[in-house]
């Protein structure tokens, strides 16, 4: 074993349904514009050439239920760039419980921030399917356990501030849970 010159924090995991066993997770991949009603209230369009993706790293990973301060240098926690500080800070990867097995195509996805709804479209909207996007990725990365993949946001993003309550929900699994103080 190599000595560190300093203690290292343990890799991030996430709790597996009905297991006692922990997901590990490595790195985490998110497909940008991938619901076409999203990507044109931002302004873009969607083109069926190739999906793109921005990272989030591991070690930002919040699970469901946590309270946790609001992101530092931003007065709008809506960031379009630059990805890192609008996509990558703390605490920016919120997930749940992982429930391992397949998701039916009409499951609805949805947001409501203090018990409005924000978003909410079938997954069947995706542009690019799971399976798409696994394929795709799998040309440029050596895909390995541990790996998450985010299929993307539908329509109605919009600031969040401290304070506010988040609730993301896909039928059939548990709801995911933040709040921002």
């Amino acid at each position: 074993m190599t000595d560190l010159l300093f203690d290292m924090p343990e890799r991030p995991s996430l709790p597996v349904a009905e297991t006692s066993t922990r997901f590990g997770v490595r790195r985490i991949f998110c497909v940008g514009r991938n619901y076409a009603a999203h990507a044109a209230e931002m302004g873009n369009e969607v083109d069926r050439e190739a999906p793109w993706y921005f990272t989030k790293s591991g070690e930002h990973l919040c699970q469901s239920g946590q309270v946790v301060p609001y992101p530092p240098g931003t007065q709008d926690y809506h960031n379009r760039r630059p990805w890192s500080l609008g996509k990558d800070v703390e605490n920016a990867a919120v997930v749940g419980t992982i429930r391992p097995g397949p998701l039916d195509a009409d499951a609805r996805i949805a947001l409501t921030v203090n018990g409005d709804t924000r978003q909410d479209a079938p997954l069947s909207d995706m542009v690019w399917s799971v399976a798409e996007v696994i394929a795709h990725l799998s040309r440029y990365y050596h895909l390995n356990p541990g790996d998450l993949i985010m299929t993307g946001t539908p329509a109605g993003v919009g600031p969040v501030v401290a304070g506010d309550r988040l609730v993301g929900t896909i039928d059939g699994l548990d709801p995911v849970e933040h709040a921002l103080s």
